[in-house]
């Protein structure tokens, strides 16, 4: 189409132009052709249709899928702005420096890329617009194929990614390299400036930013509605211009969802720098492609970290067995042979080295028993033995108290991650109490998991006065209460204070077979704190307790 501007306004036939100029069309139709690059065919277009009708400006407006143009190719002077009306269909609006411009369609295949516009300031003759659009049939085939190429490679560099990014996975990689690579490889490909690997939302409705490429981890995470939409939806989000609160410089942005079947761990989100071409949803499955890459090796590294804790399991199982049929019973018959030798002896010197000898003996036991029984720290995720460890060191030291640790039962397999917290603070809270206000020499903590889970904190210090529960102690039966169980704070009759805080557990197991009131329980001993040394082993008797 034509239009002059200059006078009324009217739309002009000029046939004035009879000697066209064919060989400028093959001309220019060959240079169009000439290269296989979509974004270098895009500016041999323009410049070779500003150069056949001798227009001051061209421009290319190519069009999205909802038929507004997400971009502008450009050649000779002129304001896009004042070109450009970016609501749909793409309006052309006529600079009012130009006497007249010309519009015509590109094709590629049966969709229309784009509109091609130029302008100059004599007026353009139907000759013109007739060339105009013999070379435009020329610029849709050699576009569309610009197009596929650029789709097919693409598509290789993607799958060359998820190559590279399942090699991580099925090469023992962490976690944390995995999802860094899907970043990285993201950032790449969609020519974006971040991507953000964010799992959740946790209880809180929060996200965590677990990796991350480009801007730092936690820029983007300040999108909220953006991810939780995505969350709800489980399904890609994509926009143009960044969400309220997404900062400066972010433009457009496409966010997908970590779908581990139904449930969403987590959105992978990749934000372009302001000005950019949006994302188009040719782009939303390469994007969704690599999330799903994402879960997987979420899924496999759980399933490693589970793997980890049955062999650690089945190993400390195989040692405590050979330890006790072994070691420990060698080293208690060498006790009690060594007791029994104390009591031949009238000489003080011996009886003291025998004794000495024996106390040794015990501590060998008791360290013994400690490399068995104390489960190292898995992947940042220490289990609950080991909390319960470092709780009752903190609680000894400097105190000149004694805290003896029992566990009993798969404390570290069947306590799940909203029950640990809760167990923690009860035990912090009452060996803390017995610490501080008891006089104790000893305090015993005691954690046994069975049909429940019991926690148990026995001192032998001068008892509890009546009525003298404070804030601390009525958390703890607030706590066991709103779990669904029971807790109480006690006299013992041999002196000392008996606390116990029992809640149900969902695994079918053993009771508690030392029974609610029983201050020793069966199985593994103690670990102990005296000053800053840990030990494991029973907290009374002279004697090696090997079995």
């Amino acid at each position: 189409m034509r239009y002059d501007i200059g006078g009324t306004g009217t739309i002009t036939s000029d046939g004035a132009r009879l000697d066209v100029d064919r060989a400028r069309l093959v001309e220019a139709a060959l240079a169009v052709a000439s290269g296989s690059e979509l974004e270098a065919t895009l500016h041999r277009v323009v410049e070779a249709a500003t150069a056949l009708v001798d227009a001051r400006y061209g421009a290319l407006g190519v069009l999205g899928a909802d038929g507004r143009v997400v971009r502008v190719v450009e050649v000779g002077s002129g304001d896009r702005d004042r070109i450009w009306d970016r609501n749909p269909g793409a309006t052309p609006v006529a600079p009012p420096a130009a006497r007249t411009f010309l519009g015509v369609p590109i094709r590629a295949g049966d969709v229309v890329f784009g509109n091609l516009w130029l302008t100059a300031q004599d007026a353009f003759t139907a000759a013109d617009e007739r060339l105009v659009q013999a070379l435009a049939a020329a610029a849709g085939v050699a576009v569309h194929n610009a197009v596929l190429l650029e789709r097919a490679r693409t598509r290789e560099r993607w799958l060359e990614a998820l190559g590279d990014v399942r090699g991580e996975v099925l090469g023992g990689a962490t976690t944390a390299e995995v999802l860094t690579l899907v970043a990285t490889r993201t950032v790449e490909l969609t020519a974006s400036t971040s991507a953000v690997v964010l799992l959740g939302p946790d209880d809180d409705g929060r996200y965590r930013a677990v990796a991350s490429a480009g801007a730092p981890p936690d820029a983007p995470s300040v999108m909220p509605g953006v991810l939780d939409e995505v969350t709800e939806s489980r399904g890609p989000v994509l926009g143009a211009r960044p969400p309220a609160g997404a900062g400066d410089p972010a433009g457009p942005w496409l966010a997908v969802p970590m779908l581990a079947g139904e449930r969403v761990e987590g959105v992978l989100l990749a934000v372009r720098p302001a000005g950019a071409d949006a994302f188009v949803p040719a782009e939303v499955p390469l994007l969704t492609s690599f999330a799903e890459q994402a879960v997987l090796a979420l899924d496999i590294a759980e399933k490693a970290r589970a793997q980890r804790r049955l062999d650690v399991l089945a190993d400390r199982e195989r040692i405590a067995r050979e330890v006790h049929d072994r070691v420990i019973q060698r080293l208690f018959a060498t006790g009690l042979q060594l007791q029994s030798a104390l009591r031949r002896t009238t000489d003080d010197d011996v009886a003291g080295r025998v004794r000495r000898a024996v106390d040794q003996l015990d501590r060998t036991v008791r360290d013994i028993r400690a490399s068995v029984f104390d489960p190292q720290p898995d992947d940042g995720d220490p289990g609950l033995s080991r909390a319960l460890l470092d709780l009752v060191a903190r609680a000894g030291a400097g105190s000149g108290i004694r805290v003896a640790l029992h566990t009993d039962g798969p404390v570290d397999t069947v306590v799940g991650p909203d029950l640990v917290p809760h167990v923690l603070a009860v035990a912090r809270e009452a060996v803390a109490n017995a610490v501080r206000h008891s006089g104790a020499r000893l305090v015993t903590l005691t954690v046994r998991a069975g049909a429940d889970l019991v926690v148990r904190v026995v001192d032998d210090g001068m008892g509890i006065r009546p009525g003298a529960a404070g804030d601390g102690l009525a958390d703890i039966v607030a706590r066991a209460r709103d779990l669904g169980g029971t807790a109480s704070v006690e006299r013992r009759l041999g002196g000392g204070t008996r606390i116990v805080w029992r809640v149900p557990l969902d695994d079918d197991l053993d009771g508690d077979p030392g029974g609610e009131h029983s201050d020793v329980p069966a199985g593994p001993a103690p670990v102990e704190e005296g000053g800053t040394s840990a030990a494991a082993g029973r907290a009374e008797g002279p004697a090696p307790a090997g079995h």
